[in-house]
């Protein structure tokens, strides 16, 4: 192919993109004038055979409000229960739910209080061990 064969392809390419983009624009802007106050209207002037039925709520006057999204709760005014707060808790549930089966008889035969394990204690790491990379 010559240059003046390429020359014009690119040139009536650049057109077409030309075109394409402003249709595109073009496109945008009419769909833009679909808003929700001139849908409003548009469904207004519709006949009432087509567009909302007659039993149908009437619209409120003003758009309610969006929810506060952003807006964080007061800080709690209680507290986290205490370690034995919460053993004691625990233990108590336990009995709940012992008295309960025997009541219903579903208790098993041998029925022990299980205490909950005792925390673990938290490990050190040492910051210079042979198994790091520094």
């Amino acid at each position: 192919m010559n240059l003046a064969g390429r020359l014009i392809r690119m040139a009536s390419s650049r057109r077409f993109r030309l075109r394409g983009t402003l249709l595109a624009c073009g496109l945008i802007a009419l769909l833009t004038g679909c808003t929700s106050s001139s849908l409003n209207s548009l469904i207004d002037s519709m006949p009432s055979a087509v567009s909302l039925p007659a039993d149908a709520p009437e619209r409120p006057a003003a758009p309610p409000n969006y929810p506060a999204v952003h807006d964080m709760p007061p800080p709690r005014s209680n507290s986290t229960l205490s370690a034995e707060e919460q053993v004691k808790l625990e233990e108590d549930l336990v009995a709940v739910r012992t008295r309960q089966e025997v009541i219903a008889g579903t208790a098993p035969a041998t029925a022990k209080k299980r205490r909950p394990p005792a925390p673990a204690e938290p490990r050190v790491i040492p910051t210079a061990s042979s198994n790091s990379i520094y």
